[in-house]
């Protein structure tokens, strides 16, 4: 019953947006930005209690209102901001999970709709879990970690305070005594190198920047934060969709990133980089993007105007 009630008050709420004057002539004249992580019908145990996941189909149903009721750009286009349409909408994905090639990548091929994937290369390359994956798996089943997480550093949100030195000195002292095939599963499959590839002919789809791996960029030094992007951009640079943005992991202001970091990437030569939140962007040409990502729960247009009109409130 309450979940049919907050069913209820988002098509409503949405519908209200939708109707909006002000709202719509915000989204005509901006860039919106969407972000997806995982689709699949049997997700993973990491990709379920997160949130990151949409089934096959309700990912069909929102990539078609997308294109019913924007105009899907490619990332190239954002570089020559004159030339976007009205209504103009980017399609991203993050993290490399290979349920986003295998099914979500032939839904926006049929409907002509670009779409840049932020990659971790490392966990790609090496085959191993990602960071965050890693961090919070071990916060949750290895008695060691466990016990130690307070003497880590790590007693609250691991995955977003763990360093490399951090990570190092739990690796030394227990010997890496953990079976990351467990956390694979956990995770989930990410795409490999020979998917990478066959999808890399597609003028539909690009690569770019997630950090080498998925550290938290407020929890890394200057340096740190430099090596995790060139590492990153060198690994990229065999794929012709390669383009040089740059997505923050997690990216949310302050818990996640600074002005620091995006001051860092920006003297690298980053030309364009997106957090998590707010993602209606009333200003296309700045470098920092906001994102606005959707939820599995979402499954009607009004439900979705809904979701994009919480994040245009945001801004205001």
């Amino acid at each position: 019953m309450k979940n049919m009630t907050s069913k209820l008050l988002k098509s409503l709420l949405g519908f209200a947006y939708r109707l909006n004057p002000v709202f719509r002539y915000s989204l005509g004249r901006g860039l919106t930005v969407f972000v997806f992580h995982e689709v699949s019908d049997n997700p993973s145990e990491f990709t379920k209690k997160f949130g990151l996941n949409l089934s096959i189909q309700n990912f069909r149903r929102q990539a078609e209102w997308i294109s019913n009721n924007f105009n899907p750009v490619s990332p190239e286009a954002l570089i020559d901001n004159s030339t976007l349409p009205k209504n103009a909408a980017l399609v991203t994905f993050d993290d490399g999970f290979a349920g986003a090639f295998k099914n979500a990548f032939p839904i926006l091929e049929e409907l002509n709709i670009p779409v840049l994937m932020f990659m971790n290369m490392l966990p790609q390359i090496e085959r191993t879990p990602m960071l965050s994956a890693k961090v919070l798996y071990l916060s949750e089943h290895n008695s060691d970690f466990i016990l130690n997480l307070e003497d880590l550093g790590l007693s609250v949100a691991p995955h977003l305070v763990v360093t490399p030195s951090i990570m190092k000195i739990f690796d030394e002292k227990y010997g890496m005594d953990y079976d990351e095939d467990l956390i694979n599963r956990y995770q989930g499959d990410l795409a490999d190198r020979v998917t990478m590839e066959s999808w890399d002919s597609s003028p539909n789809v690009y690569y770019g920047n997630h950090f080498y791996d998925h550290w938290n960029a407020a929890a890394l030094s200057k340096d740190e934060l430099s090596q995790q992007y060139l590492l990153n951009k060198n690994a990229l640079e065999k794929y012709v969709s390669a383009i040089n943005f740059v997505a923050f992991t997690n990216g949310k202001p302050g818990t996640c990133f600074s002005s620091r970091d995006v001051d860092i990437l920006k003297a690298l030569g980053v030309s364009k980089i997106f957090s998590a939140v707010n993602g209606v962007n009333s200003n296309p040409k700045n470098t920092l993007l906001g994102r606005v990502y959707t939820h599995d729960s979402d499954e009607s247009p009004n439900q979705l105007w809904c979701r994009l009109g919480l994040s245009y409130s945001k801004l205001r």
